[in-house]
């Protein structure tokens, strides 16, 4: 009809639409801008930190903020800011150091639980049924109590406790992927079970 117009939306082009086509919002650039500085800021904390962060300087404790301490002291006279720094390092490494082992554990199971199937599947999944029953932070404390204070107890017990979420969730992925022809294609050509298991149906169900 005459005087009718038809808007034809046209693909963006430029900056923006490379960031929408990666995260989908600026925002989401924002924000990994924000995380990678601090990050940046935790690993440079040895070059970035004005003061040891365990030096005790008693003369000087519960200090304000001033030019020489930016974030002043504590009780027993140690640079905040420093210790912020250096305590960055920690919040980083074990959360890190938790997703890492957790994905990689539960992710290991899961696959042997789905493609075994049978009396193997029968037995991680009730194993996985007692991890949920307990909390993480619960497990972390029996942990710490048991072997001591330290970052290792603690990323060990959490490790477990998130463990059985990525086991379940690979298992009935790797569950659904063992039967689709594909698999059985690759038995016909003589591929053996582990390396259908790892090489095919792994990557398979991480697309997923």
């Amino acid at each position: 009809p005459v005087g009718m117009s038809i808007a034809i939306e046209t693909p963006r082009t430029g900056r923006l639409a490379a960031l929408r086509s990666f995260g989908g919002a600026p925002l989401y650039g924002v924000s990994i801008v924000v995380l990678a500085a601090f990050v940046l800021v935790a690993v440079l904390a040895p070059l970035i930190a004005p003061y040891d962060p365990a030096a005790l300087d008693l003369s000087n404790a519960l200090a304000p903020p001033s030019p020489q301490h930016w974030l002043g002291t504590n009780e027993l006279g140690q640079d905040t800011f420093s210790r912020l720094l250096y305590g960055a390092q920690t919040s980083l490494v074990g959360p890190l150091c938790v997703v890492v082992f957790s994905t990689v554990l539960g992710v290991l199971l899961g696959l042997i639980a789905g493609w075994r199937g049978g009396w193997t599947d029968a037995f991680l999944t009730r194993v996985f049924d007692i991890l949920f029953a307990f909390p993480g932070l619960l497990l972390a404390i029996l942990v710490v109590a048991l072997f001591g204070k330290g970052m290792v107890a603690p990323i060990i017990a959490m490790s477990i406790a998130y463990m059985p979420f990525v086991a379940r969730l690979t298992r009935s992925l790797v569950i659904t992927h063992r039967s689709r022809p594909y698999v059985q294609a690759y038995r016909v050509q003589g591929f053996g079970g582990a390396s259908i298991a790892l090489r095919r149906v792994l990557p398979n169900t991480s697309a997923t």
